[in-house]
């Protein structure tokens, strides 16, 4: 799917962020996607599937699904800022169209 960001990936990129913060050894992280595109972007189809239809198609009251969402939106910020607040440099090596 051209590399299209699952919830198991920006998990697995949480987790080596959160090792790579601990290591003294590291300079820089640079990222590369594999194949013809860098990356496509979000997977919906899986964020939705594994994400928001659990929500939607339960029996919890409408309050409870909203906090819910939060509780996960909070999360992928969580996910974002491990990139963004990493103590050394994080370069991204695009390629494709």
């Amino acid at each position: 799917k051209a590399n299209a960001l699952t919830l198991q990936m920006w998990e697995e990129i949480f987790d080596v962020f959160s090792y790579l913060s601990e290591q003294e050894h590291v300079r820089a992280v640079v990222f590369k996607g594999s194949g013809k595109h860098f990356s496509s972007g979000i997977d919906i189809m899986n964020v939705t599937e594994n994400l928001f239809t659990p929500i939607a198609t339960s029996e919890k009251e409408t309050g409870r699904k909203g906090l819910m969402i939060l509780k996960l939106v909070k999360l992928g910020q969580e996910w974002f800022s491990s990139l963004e607040n990493c103590r050394f440099p994080v370069i991204a090596a695009i390629h494709g169209a």
